[in-house]
């Protein structure tokens, strides 16, 4: 059934599912239960389902670390859709990671001193997942 189908306001109110650290589902599921393993594959037929709806008022958009891109071979339909729409972020520099620490608490108007922005650079810089 089409996502969009069951939800009355959909024309007025589009539906975004944003899925962040998607790679938990490989990396907490425990496969090695059976219910775990079906639970895992229900979840990803259902948000293929939702992006395959073609009403365009529902939106799936899926972020993970790329560590995990084999993983998604478990799920050939997810895979193949990787491959066609996915877009990899780069890993951050040194500029980049201080843009993305230091503006958002700039823009609330609570900078950081340049010690603390410097200190978190030093812990995240080229750590997986950071």
């Amino acid at each position: 059934q089409c996502v969009a189908c069951v939800l009355p306001v959909i024309a007025t109110f589009p539906l975004i599912v944003l899925i962040d650290q998607f790679e938990e589902i490989y990396s907490l599921c425990d496969v090695s239960q059976e219910s775990a393993h079906e639970e895992r594959d229900q979840f990803v037929a259902t948000l293929l389902n939702a992006a395959k709806d073609r009403s365009q008022y529902v939106s799936v958009i899926i972020t993970f670390r790329s560590d995990f891109l084999g993983e998604t071979h478990q799920h050939p339909v997810l895979n193949r859709l990787f491959s066609k729409q996915g877009f990899l972020v780069p890993t951050m520099d040194e500029a980049s990671l201080e843009e993305a620490i230091a503006q958002p608490a700039k823009a609330v108007g609570y900078p950081l001193d340049s010690a603390t922005i410097n200190l978190l650079i030093q812990q995240t810089l080229g750590r997986e997942g950071a």
